[in-house]
């Protein structure tokens, strides 16, 4: 694993951006890489669970919140909801974010209490708003994570990395991995062009969106996550051929589930039980309406381990990172 973590380190060229993890305490509430008032004293990098009861989340409905860029489909988010309402005993009902900021924000406040996070926004959750990481998706053999793809259409005159320069590229969001950070990174770093210098930046707000307007011709260039581009080819929305991959990086983790640090432990290890112990196969043996990157179970997710190369990248965009 060590070695897969550096390798994914050196292709994107940011050795140099990976200082050691800080954990120096302020009393006995060792904050880490964590904002106040959240405390890390096992060292995890995630907020410590919440020990006063007083201050215990124990919502009588479990509100699941997601964007339009997660991974699960409604047949799949539907059963899963089933599965944990018998697992806790209560109501769940999900709700669409139309921004990470908004997800974050509502999580922070106590109106959230099972999140889906896209790759780019776990860590903001991790160190800002108290988000306990605890799973992720999986395929069948157990693997996990997608691939960054920088994309164009045949005839741009786009061939090369070096044809981005005085381009305008279209991205995700600011928060999303694959569709922002990780690119912007690897533009930085590897190929030495800087952002309102060398080239213009553009959001769509969804993966979805960007491989349209690249198919459209609208753009010539965008940044998307494999899975998103394979989903769409295989249900005909998009023919291969429609579209050129000028770059593809190694993979990373994909959307990361986990609670707030407050919510009720009892209620969070049911939660992290239901999660692992569901089933995607139907009666038949076949997987479910499952999402896009043909997951098939839910494993352990670990944010120090997994999301590594994530904040790596991070620190090279915003080596000042703030919560603000």
């Amino acid at each position: 694993m060590k070695t897969l973590i550096h390798t994914l380190i050196m292709f994107l060229g940011l050795v140099s951006f990976l200082p050691a993890d800080n954990n120096a305490s302020t009393g006995d509430c060792p904050h880490g890489t964590l904002q106040p008032p959240f405390c890390d004293r096992d060292g995890d990098m995630l907020a410590d669970p919440e020990t006063d009861p007083s201050r215990w989340l124990d919502p009588y409905t479990l509100v699941f919140g997601y964007t339009e860029n997660q991974a699960l489909y409604p047949g799949a988010r539907r059963a899963l909801a089933d599965w944990i309402e018998k697992a806790t005993g209560k109501k769940v009902r999900f709700f669409l974010y139309r921004t990470n900021a908004a997800q974050l924000e509502a999580m922070r406040t106590g109106l959230l209490h099972i999140v889906g996070l896209n790759t780019g926004s776990v860590p903001i959750g991790v160190e800002c708003s108290g988000f306990r990481l605890f799973g992720m998706a999986a395929k069948a053999d157990r693997s996990y994570g997608y691939t960054m793809e920088i994309i164009t259409y045949p005839g741009s005159g786009i061939h090369t990395m070096q044809d981005l320069r005085d381009q305008t590229i279209l991205f995700v969001t600011p928060t999303s991995n694959s569709g922002y950070k990780a690119p912007h990174a690897l533009l930085k770093e590897k190929f030495h062009m800087s952002e309102g210098i060398d080239y213009q930046v553009r959001f769509s707000g969804s993966h979805t969106k960007s491989i349209e307007r690249i198919i459209q011709h609208k753009v010539k260039v965008a940044t998307i996550a494999d899975g998103v581009l394979t989903s769409m080819i295989e249900k005909g929305k998009v023919r291969r051929e429609e579209i050129t991959i000028l770059y593809r990086s190694q993979s990373f983790p994909g959307t990361g589930y986990g609670y707030p640090y407050n919510l009720k432990p009892a209620l969070a290890h049911k939660i992290e039980q239901a999660f692992f112990d569901f089933k995607w196969l139907d009666s038949r043996g076949k997987l479910k309406d499952v999402n896009k990157y043909h997951d098939a179970l839910f494993i352990p997710a670990h944010y120090r381990k997994n999301w590594e190369l994530v904040r790596t990248v991070d620190r090279a965009n915003r080596p000042d990172h703030t919560c603000r």
